[in-house]
């Protein structure tokens, strides 16, 4: 009974430090996301590099980034612009947050999931303003921060819990219809 105890409280002890973690990396990133000038993507890079993320804590730091470039980017949900530039000018950051150096194919692919998920949860929260997730995920590929298996993992996994799945798919038929003739693209030109 007593090393189960034990367990529980390292268990606890795990997930409080996590939640820290993640408390404060939301709350430096907004910080310096919204100053004047924002701060420098390789110094923000710099800093998450300097950040202990087990794996356990990955995914729910790729979404924490991943929501505050979106947060700290939109005026007006409805105003697609500013939240597109916001990705493409921070995508090397988002690439960090979803590719992190000796990470294998499979938790890349949960990584880019999460920032699939996050993109979810924002659209569903605003109200689904028109074509938004389609064009965010569009920049997300473009930008290498999210890659054809990552898109895939998202579509397929039916156990996340994040509102608005059902509407997502449905706005991101045209999405998956490019994804899937761009690759068979691929496949011919290659032969």
């Amino acid at each position: 009974y007593e090393a189960e105890l034990v367990e529980a409280n390292a268990r606890e002890a795990a997930a409080a430090s996590r939640a820290a973690l993640l408390a404060s990396l939301e709350t430096h990133l907004v910080a310096e996301l919204k100053k004047e000038p924002p701060a420098d993507t390789e110094a923000l890079g710099e800093w998450l590099r300097s950040q202990t993320i087990d794996a356990a804590a990955a995914p729910l730091a790729a979404r924490a980034i991943m929501k505050c470039v979106l947060e700290t980017a939109r005026e007006d949900p409805f105003k697609m612009t500013p939240i597109l530039s916001a990705i493409m000018n921070r995508a090397k950051l988002l690439q960090l947050a979803s590719q992190p150096d000796g990470a294998d194919a499979k938790a890349v692919n949960v990584l880019q999931a999460n920032l699939c998920w996050e993109v979810q949860a924002f659209c569903h929260a605003n109200g689904w303003p028109t074509e938004l997730i389609k064009k965010i995920f569009f920049q997300l590929y473009e930008k290498d921060a999210v890659f054809e298996d990552g898109f895939l993992h998202w579509k397929e996994d039916i156990d996340d819990t994040t509102p608005g799945k059902e509407k997502a798919l449905f706005q991101l038929i045209e999405f998956f219809t490019w994804l899937e003739t761009a690759d068979e693209e691929d496949e011919a030109g290659e032969g």
